[in-house]
């Protein structure tokens, strides 16, 4: 390999890195994103007179 990878400030990187992710809990705290249920709905709703003299 031709090249070399800097040298990294700890202190630095570590605080840039708990700030993104502070940023993330934020947007995810206020965002409401929607999920698709997997099971289907049920209603409740009966079927009429059947079975009644």
């Amino acid at each position: 390999m031709g090249f070399e990878l800097p040298e990294l400030d700890r202190k630095q990187t570590q605080k840039a890195v708990e700030a993104a992710l502070e940023k993330y809990r934020i947007y995810k705290y206020l965002t409401f994103e929607r999920e698709s249920s997997t099971t289907s709905h049920i209603d409740d709703v009966g079927g009429g007179r059947s079975n009644i003299p």
